[in-house]
């Protein structure tokens, strides 16, 4: 009888060397566009999760038919205190004196899916720094403490932009022509890889998210 053999062949241990070889290349090529995706998706977490804290704030308010407000604590961190009527008080920001007279509604840890995510509050109309927003029972802007910052907000009140990028090194937001109303503290220019993102408050207690990289007349353009 005859046998039949079988050639049974492996890779061999240069060819293995250029595929490892070639998936490394292909790595390298893929990683700067990976890390810019991450950043952005921190940059949205952050911008969306305070979106819903100003959201909050607002209903809050309504709801309660009393103050409320939005306070930005650095970073992507956020908490949303309203008036209580009891003997209450509230640790605002990780300060060390209790704010009397505050309840805490909710609050928002830096650690919670964008710990890289930078916050630039500013009234677009003056550059003026302001960190919190204050809501009546109406739903609209109220003058109130800005507790991190020790002042007190614009009385009427002004529109206020949360400016939301990234902390990374080199991180660089991108804008096409302009400033794309940037302040001064970010970085941005037409080669830049992050889609910085904004949350805008009107004094009319309107919340908006949106890119200031896109044309005003865009729907997501600020």
């Amino acid at each position: 009888m005859l046998n039949t053999q079988h050639n049974l062949k492996g890779m061999s241990l240069i060819e293995i060397m250029v595929a490892v070889a070639i998936v490394a290349i292909l790595f390298a090529a893929a990683a700067p566009d990976f890390s810019s995706w991450i950043q952005n998706t921190k940059i949205r977490n952050a911008a969306e999760a305070m979106q819903n804290g100003l959201t909050l704030a607002k209903t809050e308010a309504v709801h309660r038919n009393t103050i409320s407000q939005f306070v930005s604590c650095g970073g992507s961190s956020w908490q949303v205190i309203a008036a209580s009527s009891v003997s209450a008080s509230a640790v605002v920001c990780g300060t060390n004196a209790a704010t009397t007279g505050w309840e805490i509604v909710q609050a928002r840890s830096i650690s919670e899916g964008s710990n890289n995510a930078v916050v630039d509050a500013t009234q677009p109309a003056t550059g003026a720094a302001q960190s919190t927003i204050g809501f009546n029972g109406l739903g609209r802007q109220a003058s109130t403490t800005d507790i991190p910052n020790g002042t007190i907000t614009a009385n009427p009140p002004v529109a206020v932009d949360f400016n939301i990028n990234n902390s990374t090194a080199n991180a660089t937001c991108f804008c096409s022509a302009g400033t794309c109303g940037y302040p001064a503290t970010v970085n941005y220019s037409s080669t830049g890889t992050l889609r910085c993102l904004r949350v805008t408050v009107t004094a009319g207690g309107q919340i908006r998210m949106c890119d200031p990289a896109l044309a005003a007349g865009s729907p997501q353009g600020c």
